[in-house]
């Protein structure tokens, strides 16, 4: 799963396919183009999250126990997470 964290108002937001998403602020987006690719901006920094985690965490919640999910920043370069230099107006 990719989120970003802005840099700006600490939200963190959850990307869905050919829609920006917002920040509270507005200040930073991001959106998936397919089901790999994604792109970010504005004061956004580029967040994945291992998905069988959460699920497995959120078993582990209903009944009542702590998980651990595994989380990481994108490198700047990363292939399937790449910044877009536009103000996020454009699809």
């Amino acid at each position: 799963m990719k989120l970003f964290l802005c840099g700006f108002c600490e939200d963190i937001v959850r990307l869905i396919r050919d829609e920006n998403r917002y920040c509270m602020c507005k200040k930073s987006f991001g959106r998936y183009l397919d089901s790999n690719q994604a792109v970010y901006g504005g004061n956004a920094i580029p967040i994945g999250m291992h998905n069988g985690d959460l699920i497995k965490a959120v078993g582990h919640w209903a009944c009542h126990e702590k998980a651990d999910i595994r989380a990481w920043t994108f490198a700047k370069d990363a292939p399937t997470y790449t910044r877009e230099e536009t103000k996020g107006t454009e699809k």
